[in-house]
Order: C-alpha cells, then sequence, then structure tokens
C-alpha cells in the first residue's frame, strides 16, 4: 500500500502547486532512495530523515523503501520536504495511518535531532490551506504570517516526535500565535518639505503616485530628480494584504520577522533586461506595490529601455515606475548655471534612444529646473505641512479608486476607459480633450493618458466630476515638449 502526504511548492508565476509524496516498502536489502529531488538534496535528506527517526526513539523496518515526490522540487528547496518525506516513510513503515495524515498538509526542513526549522515555502502553504482547508502543519515561523492569513488552520510543531504524538492522538497542538515585526531600518526618509521649489515637479509626483502613472523627470545632473524620487516614496500608501503575501514570497524564512514596507528599487545603470523583467527575482517583481526609480534612463543599453514597453503597458506588479534622464549627453542642454557641449548630431543620437513607443506610455513628463538651493535649511525643513498635505491627497485619491473600481489592484493608470467612465466628465472637460488630442496629434495611447491623469487630479482635489482645470493641468503634466532633442 502507498503512503501519500501532501505538501507545498510554487511555479514560475509565485502560484502555490500542491506536491504530492508517496512512500511504498518493499523487501530487499534495507534502504531508503528518493525519487524527485536532485541528487544533492536526496543524499542530505535521506541522512536527516534517518538521524530524526531515530531521535524520536522510533526505529523503520529493515526493508526498502522507495519515496516518490511529483512534481520534481529544485534543490534550493528540497530540505523544506524533510517533514513531509519522513512521515510517508512512517506511514509506508505503519508507525502512522493513511488517516491521521489526511486532510492535512505538512512542510519543514529537520535537523539531525528531529527539531523543525523554518521552511521557505511556507507561506505558499499558508495561502494554498487557507483556500483548501486542510490543517496546516509547520515549524513556528508561521507565527509571522499568522496576521496576513485569518481563516488558516494551522497548528505548529518544534520537533518531530512532538508531530509523532500530535497524529496518533497523544498531545494537543497551539495554533499560530501574530508576532510583532522587526522594523527593517530606522532611516529617516527624505521629505517634500527638505527640497527647496520643485513645487510642479512635486505635484506630477503626488498625482503620479495617487494613480500609479508612470512618470519621467528630465533635468540636470545633481538638481534633484533622485532626491525627488526618495521625497515620493515616503508617500506610498500601506501595503494592502494581498500585496504584502506577494512581496513575502520573494524574501526566505529567515527574513519573516522584519516588516515588509512598500519597496524603493533603483537599479544600476548596467543592469540588463533580463535581470529587470525576470519573473520570480526581477527588479519589477522586487519593486511590487512600491517604486521602481530607473535614473538614467537614456545611458542604459536599447534591449533595456525595449523591455520597459509591456510593464509600462500593463503593470501586473502594480509598481510605480519614475524614470530619470539628462537632457543630453553632457547634461546641461538648456541649464541656466553651464553651458551645453553637445553638438546637434549627439543631441539628436542621444534623444532617439527614446523611442516613440516608450514615449507613448509614459503619462507623465516632467522637467526638473533648477532651484538655488536643493535642500533647504533645517529651520524651514522641520516642517512637515507640504508632506503630509501631499500624503493626505494620496490616500483620498486611492480612497476613491477603491470606491469606483470595488478592486484593490486597480488604479486610474490602468483602468480601462469604461470603467473610469466618461460620463463622470464635464461637457467642457470632453470638449478639452478633443480639442488637445487635434492639436497636439495626440495617439490614442496618448489621448486616454489625458483622460485617466484627469481623473486622478480629480480624485487627488476630492471632486467626483471631472472639469476643464483637471484636464488642462494634466495636459500641462504630460509635458513632450521637454523631452530630449
Amino acid at each position: 500500500m502507498t503512503a501519500k502526504v501532501k505538501t507545498i511548492g510554487h511555479n514560475a508565476m509565485m502560484q502555490p502547486i500542491l506536491i504530492e509524496v508517496e512512500a511504498v516498502s518493499s523487501k530487499g536489502l534495507p534502504g531508503i532512495q528518493i525519487v524527485g529531488l536532485p541528487s544533492g538534496g536526496y543524499r542530505g535528506t535521506v541522512r536527516r530523515v534517518r538521524s530524526a527517526i531515530r531521535a524520536t526513539g522510533l526505529r523503520l523496518p529493515p526493508l526498502f523503501y522507495t519515496v516518490n515526490i511529483t512534481p520534481n522540487v529544485p534543490i534550493q528547496a528540497s530540505s523544506d520536504y524533510d517533514l513531509p518525506v519522513t512521515l510517508a516513510l512512517m506511514s509506508a513503515a505503519k508507525l502512522i495511518t493513511d488517516t491521521e495524515l489526511a486532510n492535512r498538509l505538512f512542510l519543514g526542513e529537520i535537523s539531525l535531532t528531529g527539531d523543525i526549522k523554518e521552511a521557505d515555502q511556507l507561506i505558499y502553504a499558508a495561502e494554498w490551506c487557507q483556500k483548501s482547508g486542510d490543517d496546516l502543519i509547520c515549524g513556528a515561523s508561521i507565527n509571522n504570517l499568522a496576521h496576513l492569513f485569518a481563516d488558516l488552520t494551522c497548528h505548529t510543531v518544534e520537533t518531530l516526535d512532538q508531530t509523532y504524538r500530535y497524529l496518533r492522538g497523544l498531545l494537543q497542538l497551539p495554533g499560530p500565535s501574530p508576532t510583532t515585526s522587526e522594523p527593517i531600518s530606522t532611516v529617516q526618509p527624505v521629505i517634500f518639505d527638505q527640497i527647496d521649489g520643485q513645487d510642479l515637479v512635486k505635484r506630477a509626483l503626488t498625482v503620479a503616485m495617487a494613480g500609479k502613472h508612470p512618470i519621467l523627470m528630465i533635468g540636470s545632473p545633481g538638481i534633484g530628480k533622485t532626491l525627488l524620487a526618495e521625497a515620493a516614496a515616503s508617500l506610498l500608501p500601506p501595503l494592502s494584504q494581498s500585496d504584502e503575501i506577494e512581496l513575502r514570497k520573494q524574501v526566505t524564512a529567515s527574513q519573516l520577522t522584519r516588516t515588509i514596507q512598500p519597496p524603493f528599487v533603483s537599479p544600476s545603470t548596467t543592469v540588463t533586461a533580463q535581470s529587470l523583467i525576470r519573473n520570480l527575482t526581477g527588479d519589477i517583481s522586487r519593486s511590487r506595490s512600491g517604486i521602481l526609480f530607473l535614473d538614467e534612463l537614456l545611458c542604459r543599453t536599447t534591449a533595456v529601455l525595449d523591455s520597459l514597453r509591456r510593464p509600462l503597458e500593463t503593470n501586473e506588479t502594480n509598481t510605480l515606475f519614475i524614470l530619470a534622464t539628462n537632457p543630453c549627453p553632457c547634461g546641461y542642454y538648456g541649464d541656466t548655471d553651464q553651458a551645453c557641449r553637445c553638438s546637434a548630431a549627439e543631441q539628436r543620437r542621444y534623444g532617439r534612444k527614446l523611442s516613440g513607443p516608450l514615449i507613448d506610455r509614459l503619462a507623465i513628463i516632467v522637467n526638473v529646473s533648477r532651484t538655488n538651493n536643493l535642500i533647504r535649511s533645517s529651520a524651514i525643513s522641520e516642517s512637515k505641512e507640504q508632506q503630509t498635505t501631499a500624503f493626505e491627497k494620496v490616500l483620498n485619491a486611492r480612497q476613491a479608486q477603491l470606491n469606483r473600481y470595488k478592486d484593490e489592484n486597480i488604479y486610474n493608470a490602468y483602468a480601462s476607459i469604461s470603467q473610469i467612465n466618461l460620463k463622470h466628465y464635464s461637457e467642457n472637460a470632453l470638449n478639452l480633450i478633443d480639442q488637445a488630442s487635434a492639436s497636439l496629434a495626440h495617439s490614442v495611447r496618448a489621448r486616454n493618458h489625458i483622460i485617466r491623469l484627469s481623473r486622478t487630479i480629480a480624485d487627488v482635489d476630492l471632486q467626483p466630476t471631472v472639469e476643464a482645470e483637471h484636464v488642462a493641468e494634466a495636459i500641462q503634466l504630460r509635458n513632450t515638449s521637454s523631452l530630449p532633442l
């Protein structure tokens, strides 16, 4: 008779998949063979399992045991399946029954002494069990995830011996106990009030943050583009439960005690297109529900620029894309303090890297001008009025979008025009959209940017109806005349 134990894994799209561990015993030279684990993981698992069973005071009958894991698991995750492999062997040896394993899912690494350790697949197991109703049996690190899974049936174990006695009905196990997470950092973020001037850019970033509209900032080196992007990060609203779950899938079990905050990811200029868009560990995936800041945009390869087209179009990770570039190779075209050293040919070659399809996907294009002082004096910067006001506007706009779309994953920037509903636009607003589209030769995508931007501006200003003034501001924020030549 084949013993079966349920455990969990995940696919390339970070979705949980059920894994089944089977075990059978047969006559022959005593031993254990595991099918479905890489050779390196197989040898380590066998040694840990043998020692852990011995530590409980139990003994496997001297038979040949075959364990099959389907589907196959990668070597990086092989130790997570120590507990289900051990229980499958114990069931094949008739130390526990199939009934005791039914409707339960097991996950955890086992030490040589039988202690249950952390498992990197734990959040996938919790996600699966909350939907399926299975009882999750795992280590105590589930306590760090308990606040995310209110309907989860779970019991925590510290040792294999505890697990065995629980399954045999000889011991009661506690459920998860939510723990307080440790803060990631005590570093104080930059805020808008500390940055001198730049009112138009601050407004643009507030609108971009409120509706997740991709934004391009253009300005000379050292003018404050990076500082403005970092200040915008402090406007990010708290993560939703679903977003926190997705972000926690990207950290190891040892990092589960850390508070997960909206990420700010700033890849180097040498980043490749592959590392940017890779499914699980790419920079775009790591910036889920946060900010991806790509500075020196036109110093990056054409492959990287082209790879941004689809993420900017679909934004499956709810990322705010903040892009920044110099206006020319030397960086000083149009600067009030320094003269540009580039030839006309160099300027044209530089500007051509920003292709039409990429420009078409940018909702906000704003010029960052030079100010007398980049950072305000300490006396003035102690005020948080600008930051507080901007944060409140972002939260108000976010709530308006939740009320409109009834979905925490839909923002104005990526809502369909039918979802936005043009009935809530005044006649003057619609007329101005049509006039601007005709006079500025807008593509359909550019016209839709204006519609969505003006909706967000109205939300930021707590206005249920989009008026002509909101459309005018949206047109101003998409200033294509400031693009590199």
